[in-house]
C-alpha cells in the first residue's frame, strides 16, 4: 500500500498537474487499534531487535494542517506530531493506562512475510494488511513537519479539568462530557452539525473500555 502510494505520488509529480502531497507518519488512533487487542490478551509483539520510532499526529491538528495549506504549489509534507516515542515506549503507555503489567515479545522481522503469504491470510484479505503492518512496526515514521500539540493523555486530563469530574473509567468520562453537554446548553446552544454520516466506532464492553482509559 506504502508502495503504491509512492508510485501514485510519482506519476502525480511527472504529470504537469499543480499537486500538495501530505504523508501523515500516522494518527493517535493508529496506535490504540493497534495495541489494544494485544494489550487486552495481555502481551504486545513488536518487530525486530532495533528501536523503531515515531511521531503520530491527532486526526483534528493534521486536518487543521491540510486546510491551512491548500494552496500550496508542488510540495510534500511530511507531517507527524510534536511529541516523538519508539513503540515500546508506546506500548508500555498503553500497558500502564490499562493498569497491566507491561509484557513485551520481539519477532524477527521476515515472520511476517512469511505469515502474509500464507493461503488462509490471503484468502481473508489480509496480506496487504500485514505486509503494511510490517513495513510500519520496522521503519522508523518521523516526520519533518511536526504540527500541533495534542495528545490523547493531555486530551484526557483538559478535559477532566474543564468538567470537574476526575476521568477514571467510561462511567466518568460520560459524567464529564454530560457536564460539557450542559455547560453549553446552560450558554444558549441549542444543536449543533458534526457532518458525519457515520460514526466509526467499535462495540465493547464497559470492562474493557474502563480498560483502555
Amino acid at each position: 500500500m506504502v508502495h503504491a502510494k509512492y508510485l501514485f505520488e510519482e506519476e502525480l509529480k511527472k504529470s504537469g498537474l499543480t499537486y500538495c502531497i501530505h504523508r501523515p507518519t500516522g494518527y493517535f488512533y493508529d496506535i490504540v487499534k493497534v495495541f489494544r487487542p494485544m494489550i487486552e490478551k495481555g502481551e504486545v509483539t513488536l518487530l525486530g531487535n532495533d528501536p523503531v520510532h515515531a511521531n503520530v499526529v491527532s486526526t483534528e491538528e493534521f486536518g487543521a494542517f491540510i486546510a491551512e495549506h491548500l494552496k500550496d504549489n508542488n510540495t510534500v509534507y511530511n507531517v507527524g506530531g510534536k511529541e516523538t516515542y519508539t513503540y515500546e515506549e508506546m506500548a508500555a503507555m498503553c500497558f500502564d493506562a490499562a493498569k497491566k503489567p507491561l509484557k513485551i515479545k520481539w519477532a524477527p522481522i521476515w515472520l511476517f512475510g512469511i505469515l502474509a503469504n500464507l493461503p488462509k491470510i490471503k484468502k481473508a484479505g489480509k496480506h496487504d494488511i500485514i505486509l503494511f503492518s510490517k513495513w510500519t512496526l520496522s521503519h522508523d515514521l518521523v516526520g519533518d513537519t511536526c504540527v500541533g500539540d495534542k495528545s490523547f493523555a493531555e486530551y484526557i486530563k483538559t478535559l477532566s479539568k474543564v468538567s470537574g469530574v476526575d476521568i477514571v473509567d467510561i462511567k466518568s468520562l460520560k459524567a464529564a462530557l454530560k457536564n460539557r453537554l450542559n455547560h453549553f446548553e446552560a450558554h444558549g446552544c441549542r444543536a449543533s452539525d458534526h457532518g458525519l454520516d457515520y460514526i466509526m466506532h467499535r462495540e465493547a464492553s464497559e470492562d474493557a473500555i474502563d480498560a483502555i482509559l
